[in-house]
Parts: C-alpha cells; structure tokens; sequence
C-alpha cells in the first residue's frame, strides 16, 4: 500500500486540481481488491472477518483532498466492503457511492459524512456518530444502527429494510419516503422527525419515542407500538391494521396524547385482546 500512496503523493505534487491518472486510479481499484477479508484478535477474541488494509485505504484517501472526479471513479469501480473502520474519524468525508457492505464502522465518527447511495448493507454503525449526515437513498438493509446518533441526518428514500436501530437517537431527521419494513427501533428516539410517507410495516416500536413526528400517510401494519411516546404525532391517514398496542383504552388515549388524526383512527378501528397474548391487543379495521 505505501507504495501506491508514494505515487499518488507524487502525482499531486505541483497538481492544484489534485486529479489523479486513469492508470493510478485503475492501480488503486486492483489494490483495494487484492485486500482480503480475515480473522484477528481483538482483545482476547477473534474478529468476523474484516480487511484492515481496506479500510487504511479508504482513510487515506477520504484524507487526501482528491479532485472530486477522480474520487468518484475510484469510489464506483474500488470495493471497500468488510472493511475495518472502528472509530474511524471521518467526518465530512465524502463516501457517496462507495461499497461498504459488511464494513465495521463501529464508534465510527460519521458527522456530516456524505453517504448518498452508499452501500452499507448489513455494515455494523453499532454506535457510530451519523449527526447530521446525508444519507439519501443509502442501502442500509439489515446494518446494525443499535446506538447510533443519527440526529438532524437526510435519510430521505433510504433502504433501511431489517435494519436494527435499537436505542438510536433519530431526533429531527428528514426520513421521507424510506423504507424501513421490519425493522427494528424499539427503544428509538424519533422527536420532531419526519416520517411521512415511510413503509414501517412489521417494525418493532416498542417503547420508542415518537413525539411530535410526523407519520402521515405511513404504512403502520402490523407495527408493534407497545409503550411507544406519541404525543402530538401527526397519525393523519395512516393504515393501523394489526398494530400491536399494550392498552385496551389505547384509542381514547389519542385525545389524551393530542395525536392528530384521532378522531379518524377512533372511527376507522377498534382494539382486540391478542388470542395468544392476554397481555397485548391489536387494532382492527372496522368493516364499511
């Protein structure tokens, strides 16, 4: 690796565009795929398979200031996936497009990070710090979000399908139009975020906090809303059947949580005891 950041070095010296050779850009493209994935020891234990070298690369390279373009080609043709990036600082780094799939970006710091229509999935973000990121369109299906900070971050039409987002701090993020079918965000925060328009179906919501969001017109079927915060949530049009919810008086709570769109919810669904669960109802569409 030293030798072909010698080179690009090199190339940038007295170079104001900071544009790399096609032949150096292809040269990096082969290395990052000579890297390959494998175990070592993290303490006592041994790791997944990760490419350490991958992710020095990557570091490297988000450091160097590149001409966008050449940044680019190397982003699109390079693979960067079960890269090893535990608290790696990139913030501000451009990553768009990059493939990330199965990387470990674990404590990662990821402020203001470009990630639109990067490859993240099944990536571990366990913790990572995505403040203020953009995200549009990035595949997270199935990545491990557990922790993470994802404050004020654009997620708009983002594929976040099985991912795990278990006690992640969403507050005040744009999540229009993203899909995040089962996953899970029991214990999420969500505050003031926008969800209009997003596929929950099947989400585990249990005990997330859910005030003053947005989530009309989602698809909340099937959605586990046990003990979930929805104070002054926006429930206009949203579909409910099958919502999994912990009170029997759980429709005339709305009034009491000042949930838009209650006096629709109360006309369009009733609350059933769960035949398997005494402790649990779900909602059920009313028959016209």
């Amino acid at each position: 690796m030293a030798n072909i950041l010698d080179k690009i070095d090199n190339e940038l010296i007295d170079n104001s565009k900071r544009v790399l050779s096609n032949e150096t850009i292809e040269r990096i493209v082969a290395l990052s795929y000579s890297f390959k994935p494998y175990r070592y020891l993290i303490g006592d234990s041994l790791s997944e398979k990760y490419s350490p070298e991958r992710g020095q690369l990557l570091l490297a390279l988000s450091k160097m200031n590149l001409d966008s373009s050449s940044f680019d080609k190397i982003k699109l043709k390079a693979s960067f996936s079960e890269a090893d990036l535990r608290s790696a600082d990139l913030k501000n780094a451009n990553l768009s497009w990059a493939n990330l799939k199965d990387a470990n970006l674990k404590d990662a710091d990821l402020r203001e990070a470009n990630l639109y229509k990067t490859d993240l999935r099944s990536a571990n973000l366990w913790g990572a710090n995505l403040r203020n990121a953009d995200m549009r369109n990035a595949d997270m299906k199935r990545a491990n979000l557990s922790w993470a900070d994802m404050s004020e971050s654009d997620l708009r039409m983002a594929s976040l399908d099985g991912a795990d987002l278990t006690s992640t701090n969403v507050r005040k993020a744009d999540l229009t139009g993203a899909d995040l079918k089962f996953a899970k965000l029991n214990g999420a925060f969500f505050n003031e975020s926008d969800l209009t328009g997003v596929d929950l179906k099947g989400t585990d919501l249990t005990r997330a906090i859910l005030s003053k969001v947005n989530l009309s017109e989602t698809n909340l079927i099937y959605v586990n809303l046990s003990e979930a915060d929805l104070n002054e949530a926006d429930l206009s049009n949203v579909k409910l059947n099958k919502a999994v919810v912990k009170e029997e008086n759980w429709l005339q709570k709305l009034n009491k949580w000042q949930v838009k769109g209650a006096k629709e919810i109360q006309e369009s669904y009733k609350v059933v005891k769960e035949k398997t669960d005494d402790s649990n109802y779900h909602l059920e569409k009313i028959k016209d």
